[in-house]
């Protein structure tokens, strides 16, 4: 029995073992069979696996690459910046050594002015000395005369008592004759009568003798008096001769005298003005000097900065055209990479200005400007009438002058007025406070980032972008939904703050230029509006679909302008292209408090087709108008200051547009006046001639008494300052 069950133990064993046997080599066939199906797989896996590492690696090796080139492309940002700024400086230098040349072109002039003084002054002073001789040679000439005039009359009133005694004598020889023909007829008739008496005839012949004795002394006496009458007849004859020579040479030493007396008063006249303008000239070389002295300097370091920033251009250039060769051969492997428009124009999804606004009912002018001082008179802000009136015309006539500037001192009211006045008008309102560093157009509109592939967009671009009534559909096949933001139909004014505490020019300039050429365009024509048109800059991926913005009639910018140290001077390009507005500081303070929550604000959007109506486009009263721009020219250019086409055309749109009250256009043009004319004329000398017709001008033709005041204390200077 033990056998069997050790027998049947062994059986079971060995079926065991056989089993396990049998499933082991089934095991391992499987798994042989299995091994062989799977090593083709198993090869693709790690040549799979092999080829992702590959990839892997270029994958990373492109993105060093990218990483590479958008550090390139920074760089060769950078680098274009610097090229700009340096450029920029370049510029500014050669701008100041020009200046320097003419100032010192203009020291020569004066100097050899100075010099021909110098030289006519002793000859003037020799002149003079002659003339004082002649005046004195001719006192001695007049004294003598007035001596020999005495000596004269002197000899005619003795002539005249001789000529007396002469007519005397004549009478009594006469006389003594009469008697002398009557004796000898006694005698005669005595002898005849034959007198007997011898006494009688003795007594006669001794009468006789005496009377013949007598009658010899008369005849003797007469000769001589004779002889005299014909010696003072001569002398007579003589002096009657020479008294007319006499009185001739009189009138020319009197004539000759009065002549050196004006000559003598007009040559020291002369000398004076000579002498005032040889002080004048010498008190302007001594400032010349000193300002060549500073030039010079400024000249030799900006000679020596010009030379340092020279090798900086050039080595700029250079690192440039390596970047520029990098960027071409990474640009081809970054295209693929660009991001979508959506994501460059990103910031342009969401609007900037108020969408929801309800358009008013349409309202006139009067009653606008009406609600605009209500506001301000409720949030006890005081501005004159006059003052509100120059502002508002200044708005309408934007695309003549498509800038209005306010500018005074700091806290008289340039940045609320602008404010106040869109929330009473229902204008949409936008502040852009001006940063000291802005020096390209991008601070104002924008640039695109390459490293993040997308538009860093302005708040003012944004803005523009909503208010473009012409290329919607361009926005609209780039973002999605666009035209919802479109408020084209509406106004809005853009506020400038404190623009010149960076140069205007360096990031407004070319923005100026498109808004000016916006009125030379026809709305219509895709191609005439394009050189008023902002073309943004939004990559390689947009470089041919890129949205252009067209900023019309519907936008008016304002410019604030602190008068301080700490800000810059605008250049005539800006000025002619700008209304300018004085705020000047308060003469008295109230005990008012400004208050901030006006109830008196629109709580509806002024559509644009009212505001529009409200423009015109001619004066009433052209012909007045050009009779005074007539008179004003000529004056200007006596002062060697013209104005164009482009201020006369400025100002027939400021006064078309003013608000109809009395006087209306005579304000305007005082305005104009000021804002535009007057600006030209600082630092002129106030001695011109050009200066009194101005004068007279504003005096009966604008009749501004204001104006015709401020404008007389300006000329009390020796150059032309204005304030007021």
């Amino acid at each position: 029995m033990e056998e069997l069950i050790y027998s049947f133990t062994f059986q079971i064993l060995l079926f065991i073992s056989f089993a396990i046997s049998g499933a082991f080599l089934f095991t391992f066939s499987w798994w042989t069979y299995k091994k062989e199906k799977l090593l083709p797989s198993i090869s693709e896996i790690n040549n799979a696996r092999e080829e992702f590492e590959e990839k892997k690696f270029e994958i990373e090796k492109l993105n060093l690459k990218i990483n590479e080139y958008n550090k390139i492309k920074a760089h060769k940002t950078e680098l274009e910046i610097q090229k700009n700024n340096l450029e920029t400086k370049i510029n500014e230098l050669i701008e100041r050594t020009v200046e320097f040349e003419n100032k010192s072109m203009e020291l020569s002039k004066i100097s050899y002015e100075l010099d021909k003084l110098q030289t006519e002054l002793p000859i003037l002073r020799k002149e003079k000395d002659e003339c004082q001789k002649l005046i004195s040679q001719s006192a001695f000439l007049q004294e003598d005369l007035k001596q020999k005039s005495e000596s004269m009359r002197k000899l005619e009133s003795e002539l005249e008592l001789t000529q007396s005694k002469f007519n005397t004598l004549k009478i009594d020889y006469q006389n003594h004759k009469d008697k002398t023909e009557f004796l000898e007829k006694n005698i005669s008739a005595l002898k005849e009568e034959n007198s007997s008496s011898e006494k009688k005839q003795a007594i006669l012949n001794v009468e006789n003798e005496n009377l013949l004795q007598q009658i010899e002394r008369l005849k003797t006496e007469l000769e001589d008096l004779g002889d005299k009458f014909i010696q003072y007849s001569e002398k007579v004859s003589q002096l009657e001769g020479r008294l007319p020579e006499l009185q001739k040479t009189e009138s020319q030493f009197i004539q000759s005298i009065d002549s050196k007396k004006s000559l003598l008063d007009e040559i020291e006249k002369n000398l004076k003005k000579i002498e005032d303008d040889f002080n004048d000239k010498n008190r302007i070389i001594k400032d010349f000097k000193g300002e060549l002295n500073l030039l010079k300097n400024e000249k030799s370091s900006a000679e020596r900065e010009i030379e340092i920033l020279k090798n900086s251009k050039d080595d700029l250039k250079k690192s440039i055209d390596q970047l520029t060769k990098q960027l071409e051969v990474l640009s081809q492997d970054t295209n693929q990479l660009e991001a979508k428009p959506e994501k460059i124009l990103a910031d342009f999804s969401s609007p900037v200005l108020n969408t929801n606004w309800a358009l008013r009912q349409a309202v006139n002018e009067e009653d606008a400007l009406d609600q605009v001082k209500s506001a301000l008179k409720h949030s006890n802000l005081k501005f004159e009438e006059r003052q509100i009136h120059a502002f508002h015309t200044a708005l309408k006539s934007n695309m003549t002058s498509p800038l209005c500037i306010l500018a005074g001192i700091s806290g008289v009211g340039k940045s609320i007025l602008p404010r106040k006045y869109a929330e009473a008008m229902g204008i949409h309102f936008l502040n852009l406070p001006v940063q000291p560093r802005w020096d390209s157009p991008q601070d104002l509109i924008g640039f695109y980032n390459y490293l993040e592939k997308r538009y860093k967009a302005t708040e003012l671009i944004r803005a523009l972008a909503q208010m473009d009534p012409l290329n919607a559909s361009t926005w609209n096949g780039l973002i999605p939904g666009f035209e919802k933001q479109n408020i084209s139909n509406q106004m809005l004014l853009v506020l400038i703050d404190e623009m010149n505490i960076a140069r205007v020019e360096y990031y407004f300039s070319e923005f100026l230029s498109r808004l000016e050429m916006r009125r030379e365009t026809t709305s219509n024509n895709v191609e005439s509006r394009k050189a008023a048109e902002l073309i943004l800059e939004l990559g390689p991926s947009l470089k041919d679909k890129a949205p252009r913005i067209f900023v019309g009639s519907n936008v008016m910018f304002v410019g604030t302008m602190n008068e301080d140290e700490s800000t810059l001077t605008l250049s005539d390009k800006v000025l002619d292209r700008s209304c300018l507005l004085k705020f000047t500081p308060p003469e008295k303070f109230s005990n008012q408090i400004l208050n901030s929550h006006s109830e008196s604000s629109s709580s509806s959007a002024l559509p644009k087709s009212v505001w529009e109506s409200w423009t015109r486009k001619n004066p009433q009263d052209k012909k007045t108008i050009n009779e005074c721009l007539n008179g004003v020219q000529k004056a200007m250019e006596q002062l060697g200051k013209p104005f164009g086409h482009r201020v006369r055309n400025a100002i027939y749109d400021y006064v078309a547009n003013y608000p109809k009250i009395d006087n209306g256009e005579k304000y305007a043009l005082a305005d104009q006046f000021e804002m535009r004319l007057i600006p030209k004329l600082r630092g002129l000398e106030t001695r011109q001639e050009g200066f009194e017709s101005l004068k007279d001008i504003i005096e009966h033709k604008l009749e501004d008494e204001n104006l015709y005041k401020s404008f007389e204390q300006a000329l009390d200077r020796d150059y032309f300052v204005w304030k007021r």
